[in-house]
């Protein structure tokens, strides 16, 4: 990818448990060389993007992957999201400038009062500063 025009990057509650997500596959379309996962619309998954992104859950993987990345990075989560020392630990591997920022009382979609607003304010100060 052509990245000399992205000057930093956001993760918004990053998607989670995608080992879980991948055992939901429903079958392997032989005729279209893909997998499908049915959530009420089929979604296909290449088996080289269901490979990357499985691999992508592999601790190590991230970490090597992380560490390429030469851009400032800041994870926003959801204050009652679960994962924060997931997400703490994910960040540790990228290189600075690197932030994390908590949505106090707010759900992976951010769906709450006043959660989106302060989302988008997160989102706001990191783009501008880079």
């Amino acid at each position: 990818a052509d990245l000399k025009n992205i000057n930093a990057i956001v993760f918004w509650d990053p998607s989670y448990r995608l080992r879980e997500i991948f055992k939901g596959i429903d079958y392997y379309e032989k005729r279209l060389d893909c997998y499908i996962m049915d959530w009420g619309v089929m979604i296909p998954f290449s088996k080289k993007m269901y490979k990357e992104t499985y691999g992508f859950t592999d601790p190590k993987y991230f970490a090597k992957a992380a560490k390429k990345v030469k851009k400032p990075v800041k994870i926003i989560i959801a204050g009652s999201g679960a994962l924060s020392k997931t997400r703490k630990e994910q960040l540790s591997h990228f290189n600075e400038p690197k932030e994390l920022a908590v949505v106090k009382n707010a759900s992976h979609c951010f769906e709450e009062e006043g959660a989106e607003e302060k989302l988008f304010n997160e989102t706001l100060k990191w783009i501008k500063k880079y």
